[in-house]
């Protein structure tokens, strides 16, 4: 993920990788592999929201 300046999108803020992040131990039960890549979307969310409010306090 690229985050980039609202008023300048040419500025980027930051670069986050998540290739390490495994969609497996959600709470939801999939189906198809689409529930593998709905969680792990779910869990970098969880992972980056955490990080940005360690980073903020």
């Amino acid at each position: 993920m690229i985050f980039v300046e609202t008023e300048n999108p040419s500025k980027v803020l930051t670069k986050v990788q998540g290739d390490k992040i495994e969609g497996i131990g959600s709470k939801g039960s999939y189906r198809m592999e689409y529930g593998r890549i709905s969680a792990a979307y779910e869990k970098t969310g969880k992972e980056l929201g955490k990080a940005i409010k360690n980073a903020l306090q």
